[in-house]
């Protein structure tokens, strides 16, 4: 419907209309259905009234290098709603949004960003992100160098595909699909890992990993002496396994089904039925 622009030119508050323009230097309104929220100029940071626009439905959030100030009321996050967001942060910059989003595109954060809330399909690929009770409902995109660290109060109902980055996980997840990159699950279990490339490294405590398709890459399961199950595993030529944690309490319990010529390392004293 409008563009509205954060400008914070009366105060660091949301709710004041003074604090926005059209996008073009004329006079701006509070934010209301169906607007497109910018912040990508200035420095001012918002520190008051930070659920002010938590009921407005945005078509669109944009937040941009341009925009130098902060997103954040005493460790509260800003909450938002908007179809489509877009993140792309100054050198600087450090949010913390409550997002209720379809599609949102993290380009670059900044120095960080703190994510709660509610997206349904959220793309990562530059930057420090941590997820802080944030639900993902179908897809989940970390590209080539973020960092991500997923705390235990999040849930990945989505679909996982990972290209590059590390990825700290404390909750259960669905289905990944891993080509480049690490991701260290340590808490929580995994439903599927379709390991194409890159690092799982399983250190969850007593927790289960259901199916584990190693096609290349690595499945490391040697950095903590925790009990852990894998309930299925298979092997294909390019692929590791290292089960080796110096304990030898990792369970498999269907086995490992080898195609090729991978490699596993178990812990010694471990005995080993090949069929």
């Amino acid at each position: 419907m409008a563009i509205r622009r954060w400008t914070g030119v009366v105060s660091e508050d949301l709710n004041v209309a003074g604090n926005y323009d059209d996008g073009n230097g004329g006079a701006g309104a509070v934010p209301v259905n169906g607007d497109d929220l910018l912040f990508t100029i200035g420095i001012v940071p918002v520190t008051l009234n930070p659920a002010a626009l938590a009921a407005v439905t945005l078509d669109s959030l944009v937040i941009s290098s341009g925009y130098t100030g902060s997103l954040s009321v005493d460790g509260a996050p800003v909450e938002l709603q908007a179809t489509t967001v877009n993140i792309d942060g100054g050198p600087s910059t450090l949010h913390f949004l409550e997002l209720s989003s379809t599609s949102t595109y993290v380009l670059d954060t900044g120095t960080s960003l703190e994510l709660g809330g509610t997206i349904v399909n959220l793309y990562l690929h530059v930057g420090t992100i941590n997820f802080d009770t944030l639900t993902i409902g179908t897809l989940l995109y970390i590209g080539q160098r973020p960092k991500v660290v997923i705390d235990a109060a999040s849930t990945l109902n989505a679909a996982i595909s990972q290209d590059g980055g590390t990825v700290t996980c404390s909750t259960t997840h669905g289905i990944l699909t891993l080509t480049n990159g690490t991701w260290a699950q340590e808490d929580g279990n995994g439903t599927t890992v379709n390991l194409n490339g890159g690092t799982y490294q399983f250190s969850a405590n007593t927790n289960v990993l259901t199916n584990a398709y190693v096609n290349a890459g690595y499945l490391d399961c040697s950095l903590d002496p925790h009990p852990k199950t894998i309930t299925n595993a298979t092997l294909t030529d390019r692929g590791r396994i290292n089960l080796n944690n110096g304990a030898a309490n990792i369970t498999i319990t269907n086995g490992i089904l080898c195609s090729g010529s991978g490699a596993v390392n178990f812990s010694p004293g471990v005995t080993v039925d090949v069929s």
